[in-house]
């Protein structure tokens, strides 16, 4: 079983830094999708048509910066889990006498902030 370690390790720490590729980038999302809102908020056309078309862009941005802020979150709150799993593996690591113990006691304490602030963000 502790073959297999690194192999664990890799995959765990692949699998967070894609969640957190994946959240940074929906969180760029909703940042560009709010300044499309400011945007649209500025537009004063004129007549009823165009005001409706305005209005209508406006609540689509709308929509499309909440989801972009809920992918956020998610992707946040998959890279804490998987963190917490990696702490998990560092945990057990130690406990089995694996390597150097208290490295892994250590890294087991990093990854568990590191998670607890991708909880703050998700």
């Amino acid at each position: 079983m502790t073959e297999d370690f690194p192999a664990l390790f890799d995959e765990l720490h692949s699998q967070h830094e894609r969640a957190r590729v994946r959240a940074r980038r929906a969180a760029e999302r909703a940042a560009q999708l709010r300044q499309r809102i400011e945007e649209l908020a500025r537009e004063r056309p004129f007549g009823t048509a165009p005001v409706r078309d305005a209005a209508a862009r406006t609540e689509e941005a709308i929509q499309a910066a909440e989801q972009a802020a809920v992918d956020a979150r998610a992707g946040y709150r998959h890279a804490a889990q998987t963190v917490r799993r990696a702490a998990r593996m560092h945990e057990l690591a130690a406990e089995l006498g694996v390597g150097d113990t208290e490295w892994h006691r250590r890294r087991a304490e990093e990854l568990r902030a590191e998670a607890a602030e991708d909880d703050h963000h998700g």
